[in-house]
């Protein structure tokens, strides 16, 4: 079942996560009951994560696409031949 999160949301679970996930979920979420419970918390955990992995900040998103731009610029200069490219 792990696997299966992990692929579907395109994060790692560690073992102790899912420990204290049946813990915790135990302790505080009355209205459920183990397994599904437990099950539930580390499924919200990996949507979470992964929507914080994907969001990125508008100004690092834009510093990020500028410095992909120039490196792409450098190499295409690099294979110039010409002297007013060098």
């Amino acid at each position: 079942m792990k696997e299966r999160y992990e692929v579907h949301h395109g994060v790692r679970i560690q073992d102790n996560a899912l420990v204290s996930a049946a813990v915790l979920s135990n302790r505080y979420l009355t209205n459920r009951f183990l397994p599904d419970k437990a099950i539930d918390l580390v499924d919200e955990a990996a949507s979470k994560l992964r929507i914080e992995i994907d969001s990125m900040p508008t100004e690092i998103d834009v510093v990020e696409r500028r410095i992909l731009q120039l490196q792409i610029e450098k190499v295409a200069l690099a294979k110039e031949t010409d002297a007013a490219s060098k």
